[in-house]
């Protein structure tokens, strides 16, 4: 059985049929193993950037400190691929 808390974060991830981002610090580092464990993975650097800026109000200082996570793609149908990318940008 899973934790509580990998049974919430797959309910939420139900409930929405766009990409789920999740952002959290760095130094986290149970909490990046825990996201990862269940099925996401970091994005680069220049992803990063670009996804702090556009979907969370934070600090340019605090640009630096975190990471973000996305769900990995499972399918690799070119057409549901390019539609999980545009649903990003």
């Amino acid at each position: 059985m899973r934790s509580i808390g990998g049974q919430l974060l797959k309910h939420l991830i139900s409930m929405t049929t766009r990409p789920v981002l999740i952002g959290t610090w760095a130094d986290a580092s149970r909490a990046v193993r825990f996201y990862e464990k269940h099925g996401l993975a970091k994005v680069s650097a220049e992803e990063k950037d670009r996804l702090l800026r556009k979907y969370w109000r934070i600090p340019e200082r605090q640009v630096e400190t975190p990471v973000v996570l996305r769900q990995r793609v499972i399918c690799v149908d070119p057409v549901s691929f390019s539609l999980f990318l545009s649903l990003l940008s």
